[in-house]
């Protein structure tokens, strides 16, 4: 009762001598980059009323020294990413610009608009 096994070895010839790229089809479109960013932005396992927090920098006036030569220098945290900076009149404190130094008082210009910060006692 030996039965030819033809159907098996013909497929097993046949799959042998196909070349890969046959096997797997590819797909033909390309998708745009921001076609997945309502996933990134809606995300599934935020807790319920997440909102994203703020980037804009809050500054905290830590100490100034105020010199004869005037060369003053001030202190300044930021207490988002708590970066501190030692800065003079004219440098950048993250990306805003120190424009006034006083005793217990610094101004500070981002984007054109100034912001003074007080020494907290």
């Amino acid at each position: 009762m030996n039965k030819p096994i033809i159907a098996p070895a013909l497929l097993i010839l046949v799959c042998w001598h196909l070349p890969a790229e046959a096997a797997i089809p590819t797909p033909r479109t390309t998708v745009p980059p921001d076609f997945y960013q309502v996933i990134i932005d809606n995300n599934l396992f935020r807790p319920l009323g997440w909102t994203k927090p703020k980037s804009n920098p809050v500054f905290e006036l830590i100490a100034t020294v105020i010199k004869q030569n005037g060369k003053h220098k001030a202190l300044i945290r930021n207490t988002r990413n708590r970066k501190l900076y030692y800065v003079m009149i004219g440098e950048l404190a993250g990306e805003a610009i120190v424009e006034k130094i006083e005793a217990h008082c610094v101004t500070l210009n981002r984007n054109g608009e100034s912001i003074a910060y007080r020494l907290s006692l």
